[in-house]
C-alpha cells in the first residue's frame, strides 16, 4: 500500500516576517498544523522543504528557520531547495519514493509559485498530488485562489478520515478523492 505524504513549503521566518505574507500565512496555520498533527499520528511522512538562494534568504541565517509555529521533529525530513519546484534539484523524489509515497499533500506558501510548482513536479516525478485546502498562502488573495480551481484540493478532515483507516489516498477523474 502505498502512503500519503505532507509537504511543507517555505514556511521560514524571512517570508513570515514580510508584511504582506504575514497575515496569510497565519491564516494557513491551523489547517498545516492541523494536517501535521494527522500526519504524525498516522504516521505518514513529514517533509519541510526550506528555499535558500544568494540574494534573498541565506542558508543558516535567521531568516532560512522554519516559523515559530511550525517545528520539524526528529524523523521528519528538511530539504533545501534553491528554486521554485521542491522536486528540481532536490532528493524530495528520492525520498518520497524511499518512504514508498504515492499520494502528495502539498501546502505553505506561496500558492502561486513554489506551491504550484511542486504540485508540478510531483505529478512530473509519477506521484498524485492535491492541496493542502487552507493551507497555502500568497501576497494577494486572488494569487491563492487561482491555483485551488485548477489543482485537486483535500481537506484535513479528509485526511483525517481516509488516514485514520489505514487507508490509501488516490484521484479518480470521475469521484474526485477517494480511499482504499
Amino acid at each position: 500500500m502505498k502512503k500519503t505524504a505532507l509537504v511543507i513549503l517555505s514556511l521560514q521566518k524571512a517570508f513570515h516576517e514580510f508584511a504582506p505574507l504575514k497575515s496569510a500565512v497565519d491564516l494557513s496555520l491551523f489547517a498545516i498544523n492541523s494536517a501535521l498533527q494527522v500526519f504524525r499520528q498516522t504516521s505518514n511522512p513529514v517533509f519541510f522543504i526550506q528555499h535558500t538562494d544568494d540574494s534573498l534568504i541565506l542558508e543558516g541565517s535567521p531568516g532560512f528557520d522554519l516559523i515559530d509555529n511550525v517545528e520539524c521533529k526528529k524523523g521528519e525530513y528538511r530539504i533545501i531547495k534553491r528554486h521554485r519546484n521542491g522536486f528540481y534539484q532536490t532528493t524530495l523524489a528520492e525520498q518520497l519514493k524511499n518512504e514508498q509515497v504515492g499520494f502528495v499533500v502539498v501546502c505553505g506558501l506561496a500558492a502561486s509559485k513554489c506551491v504550484t510548482a511542486t504540485v508540478v513536479g510531483a505529478l512530473e516525478n509519477g506521484f498524485e498530488a492535491a492541496f493542502l485546502q487552507w493551507g497555502v498562502a500568497d501576497i494577494k488573495e486572488t494569487l491563492t485562489q487561482t491555483p485551488y480551481e485548477t489543482i485537486p484540493v483535500v481537506s484535513t478532515e479528509a485526511l483525517k478520515y481516509f488516514l485514520t483507516l489505514g487507508g490509501e489516498i488516490s484521484l479518480t477523474k470521475d469521484i474526485g478523492l477517494v480511499g482504499k
